[in-house]
């Protein structure tokens, strides 16, 4: 029987808590690799600790819960979880699925936020929605070459949507992308997939159909990306009513894409230093 001790997945939620509960200083954190040393001592005592305070998780059964049961006081009457991981681990989606159905069965949780771009999560939520199978190949084609882009979490979705299936409509689990666009072809696939039926307005009509035809040439779409993506916020600030008006509820979407996608330009920059990359992307 495959098991994985609750040691790791008790730091992994320590850790997610204290970062996320920690008060931040001019509106942010800042971490150093000094500030994430730990002295042998320290780490002897919480070896020593964990030896002793430990259960241990069935990964087989993703619906059998009495190997959680030891966090059942703690999460009682709570209503938000953090959860984290190590990329590239398979365990990782094995505990996702687990961990969903646990905190789904105790809490009826709605709102699954995931360390992804908003752009993979509106399509995911599509094929939540939909089954349609090619809406979740699509999504993982430009994530080759990456960490994302393993057979476990492809697997993880389509196990979540055979869950989803089996809850009533109004308790599906809704995923949310809290991160900045990795893929910018996905970001563009988003702008293109939220436009309006309608004509846009002749003021931005030139900036709408740069973005279609953007979309469209794969060829050289890392610098045409970025500088559509500028030319595109560039004219939102100029003629912002003009957008939400024609966008209507998705402007906000449409708004926040964009601006991660020029995000996403920025903290590349930062991208040989892991320190220097989390302090940039973290304030974004």
């Amino acid at each position: 029987m495959k098991r994985i001790s609750l040691r790791l997945l008790s730091i992994f939620l320590i850790l997610g808590i204290l970062l996320t509960g920690c008060k931040k200083e001019e509106h942010s954190i800042e971490f150093s690799d000094k500030s994430l040393e730990q002295s042998p001592e320290k780490r002897k005592i919480m070896q020593e600790y964990l030896k002793e305070n430990y259960s241990s998780i069935d990964l087989e059964d993703e619906s059998e819960f009495k190997d959680l049961a030891i966090m059942d006081s703690d999460i009682e009457g709570k209503e938000i979880f953090f959860t984290a991981e190590l990329h590239g681990t398979k365990a990782n989606e094995q505990l996702n699925t687990k961990l969903l159905k646990y905190f789904k069965e105790k809490s009826d949780f709605k709102y699954y936020l995931c360390e992804l771009p908003y752009s993979d999560t509106y399509f995911i939520n599509k094929y939540l929605d939909t089954g349609d199978i090619k809406i979740l190949e699509e999504i993982y084609k430009p994530l080759k070459g990456t960490f994302g882009w393993n057979k476990d979490g492809y697997n993880h979705w389509k196990k979540l949507y055979e869950y989803n299936s089996t809850l009533p409509k109004e308790s599906r689990i809704e995923v949310i992308g809290v991160d900045i666009e990795h893929q910018p072809i996905n970001a563009y696939r988003f702008l293109v997939d939220v436009l309006p039926d309608k004509e846009a307005p002749k003021e931005i009509k030139a900036v709408i159909d740069k973005i279609k035809s953007t979309v469209n040439d794969l060829d050289k779409f890392d610098e045409t990306f970025a500088q559509c993506s500028r030319e595109l916020q560039n004219d939102i600030k100029e003629k912002e009513s003009i957008y939400k008006e024609y966008f209507g509820e998705k402007f906000t979407s449409f708004n926040l894409v964009n601006l991660n996608v020029l995000n996403q330009i920025e903290a590349y920059k930062h991208k040989d230093d892991h320190v220097d990359w989390d302090n940039t992307r973290d304030k974004m």
